[in-house]
């Protein structure tokens, strides 16, 4: 709501994300320009921001407890508690590559960018560790949250920890997008931009698939 008005600026958690039976994605970028992968964000030429902080209805769930309140403890640059909901769900739960995708609409080529597009790559790499598993004669993954959040601390390789980024600009080109004294800022380990980081499918996949 800050997009060209800084008054609107503060910490507005968005719903479905904020749900604890989802599955919220963050965005990076980097890697498509040959640079290190950080947190998506319109102040580092994203076009976007990732989203990302703490519910104001949900409870915070007992599978991401420790890693948030180790987050919480050792933030760096972190906002008041008393600005933001710090005991309630933390999102997102992991990311994915979110910056300049080549879309084609009715023959025309389109570069897009946003948690529209990592989503649906996580999606995909869901689909195909199912598709692995049932092969293997195991069941689907079900809900996921409750494994990568413990993968996170037992194969921490299925993850890209992503540790640069902050989340303070609104959408738009650098120089000319709303930026608010206030946000959340990357960090080792879960942090309110990336979640536990970006997925390294391959390693995510042996991770799901070593279970029964």
């Amino acid at each position: 709501e800050a997009r060209g008005d800084s008054s609107q600026c503060g910490f507005q958690p968005s719903y479905p994300a904020t749900s604890p039976y989802v599955t919220a994605v963050g965005a990076t970028q980097g890697p498509e320009a040959n640079g290190p992968e950080v947190a998506c964000s319109s102040n580092t030429g994203g076009l976007i921001t990732t989203g990302g902080g703490f519910s104001t209805f949900f409870d915070r769930p007992a599978y991401q407890k420790a890693a948030v309140e180790k987050y919480l403890q050792d933030a760096p640059a972190l906002p008041p508690l008393s600005d933001f909901s710090s005991a309630g769900r933390a999102y997102p739960d992991v990311s994915m590559m979110g910056h300049n995708y080549i879309e084609i609409i009715q023959g025309q080529e389109y570069v897009g960018s946003g948690t529209s597009a990592s989503s649906p790559v996580f999606a995909a790499v869901v689909t195909l560790i199912n598709d692995a598993r049932l092969k293997a004669g195991k069941k689907a993954v079900g809900f996921l949250n409750p494994a990568l959040y413990e993968f996170a601390s037992s194969t921490p390789a299925a993850f890209n920890d992503i540790t640069q980024g902050r989340n303070n600009c609104a959408a738009g080109e650098p120089g000319q997008n709303t930026c608010c004294p206030l946000g959340f800022t990357a960090t080792t380990g879960w942090d309110p931009l990336t979640g536990i980081g970006s997925v390294n499918a391959w390693n995510l996949r042996a991770a799901f698939l070593a279970l029964p």
